[in-house]
């Protein structure tokens, strides 16, 4: 794989997942909105987004992972950082 996706397409990506899993508005979401405050995302919830991420990063997050991560802009870093990590493994 020559070429990594772009943060806008990740960010896109993650927020037509956000969409579809949980019927959420994409045009109402910004990187700065928080996951579990203003979209109520739980644990399980989690495990879901992380398992459609998986078909993006052909890379399992750990759950452990996702705790950190507050924003819909944090996670669109962990996956972006993750598509680049891949080229030096």
């Amino acid at each position: 794989m020559s070429s990594k996706p772009s943060k806008e397409y990740v960010y896109q990506h993650i927020t037509r997942i956000l969409q579809e899993q949980f019927d959420l508005d994409p045009a109402a979401m910004t990187r700065e909105t928080d996951l579990r405050a203003d979209l109520d995302i739980d644990s399980i919830d989690a495990v879901n987004i992380l398992i459609e991420l998986k078909s993006l990063t052909a890379k399992k997050v750990a759950i452990e992972n996702f705790h950190q991560i507050k924003t819909v802009g944090d996670l669109v870093d962990v996956v972006f950082d993750l598509l680049n990590q891949e080229d030096s493994q």
